[in-house]
């Protein structure tokens, strides 16, 4: 029962990310989520819940599987309470529910904080196609994201340009987690050990969420004593230098940084910029030039919440998504 309920609402998560609006205490109760199937009854039709039912659902579920599950699975593979932890601490993440996100992620941190050091990686392990081993130490809870569609296959998902130029000569994720390809680089440093997308949860996204509630409640030589844990490990040692000192607003600014460089083709980028736009103010703004024709993608727009599949829509009737 614990296994089915994290599953339900692993996959429940997901969901809401991609096909609702970001939680807002004004419209929640009438803003669309997804269809939160309670039966195997296929007779019973399916019909779109409000977004504040939605994540009661996921908390709920979550929070039971934790009272269930182990602390530690016999493999990562399987859901456990850390995992469950975990889960928890992304979803009140991706609402703005700082406090509940530290006190969960707190607690898994609490059962597991392995990390792996990347300074222990020899110039040939660097070279290898896929250096990070399957089922590393940092994995709390393993999962892999499709890759069948050629866009983000690594032969042609290229990465940003300018995202890979924000890592610096002393950082060891630069050679570690990316190849060079055709004039731009292609991305390498899954914890699949393959080219398929990791989209598990590992210790190093524990530690940053960690670090980013810390600061955003007020900690912030604790939130920087997280970020200096992580990039430890991840910056050649003779050469890295702790953060200290920073305030509050530069701290979080360091951290949100941090995060897309670490956390990057794990799934997590999206639901980032919809929170950090409905609730920081930031203002992101993704832009695509295709044929000589520039397309935007504003702050907060309803096509933050993809459209549902049309089969979808008209066997069943529900409602569509605004655009």
């Amino acid at each position: 029962k614990g296994a089915a309920l994290f599953f339900r609402a692993y996959q429940y998560l997901q969901g809401m990310w991609i096909f609702a609006k970001s939680w807002d205490p004004q419209t929640s109760d009438t803003d669309l989520g997804i269809v939160l199937r309670q039966t195997s009854d296929q007779s019973v039709p399916s019909k779109r819940s409000t977004v504040s039912a939605c994540y009661r659902q996921i908390i709920g579920d979550l929070v039971t599987a934790a009272g269930i599950l182990p602390e530690l699975a016999e493999s990562p593979m399987r859901p456990s309470k850390i995992a469950c932890y975990g889960a928890l601490s992304r979803a009140y993440l991706s609402i703005g529910k700082y406090d509940s996100a530290f006190y969960y992620v707190d607690k898994a941190l609490a059962i597991k904080n392995d990390l792996i050091d990347y300074n222990d990686f020899s110039s040939t392990d660097l070279l290898k196609p896929y250096p990070l081993t399957r089922l590393n130490k940092e994995t709390v809870f393993y999962a892999q994201l499709t890759t069948s569609y050629p866009n983000l296959h690594p032969s042609y998902g290229l990465v940003d340009t300018t995202l890979y130029a924000s890592y610096g000569d002393n950082d060891i994720r630069k050679a570690l987690f990316f190849k060079a390809r055709n004039g731009f680089h292609s991305f390498k440093g899954n914890y699949t050990s393959a080219f398929n997308l990791f989209g598990g949860i590992a210790v190093d996204e524990l530690f940053l969420i960690r670090a980013e509630t810390n600061i955003r409640l007020g900690n912030v030589d604790r939130g920087l004593d997280d970020l200096n844990t992580l990039l430890m490990k991840r910056i050649k040692k003779e050469e890295f230098t702790s953060y200290v000192g920073l305030n509050q607003e530069d701290a979080l600014r360091l951290i949100k940084k941090e995060r897309r460089k670490e956390l990057l083709m794990r799934g997590l980028r999206w639901m980032d910029i919809k929170r950090y736009n409905k609730y920081d103010g930031e203002n992101l703004r993704l832009l695509r030039y295709i044929n000589g024709t520039k397309y935007e993608l504003e702050p907060n727009s309803n096509r933050y919440a993809l459209l549902l599949p049309n089969d979808i829509i008209l066997l069943t009737g529900m409602e569509q998504n605004p655009l």
